[in-house]
């Protein structure tokens, strides 16, 4: 098993997780936000 390679893919998820979580947060629209959090979180558990 790469250890490196592990790290790697759990960084660029980390990543792409941050990125989401702060579009939802400068989104204007609470209805918008609200429905995008639940489906970024379903998401992100599927790629975890």
């Amino acid at each position: 098993m790469n250890i490196s390679k592990i790290f790697q893919n759990k960084l660029l998820n980390f990543t792409a997780y941050m990125l989401l979580y702060c579009s939802i947060f400068l989104c204007e629209n609470p209805n918008l936000s609200e429905y995008n959090t639940d489906l970024s979180r379903d998401e992100i558990s599927e790629a975890l």
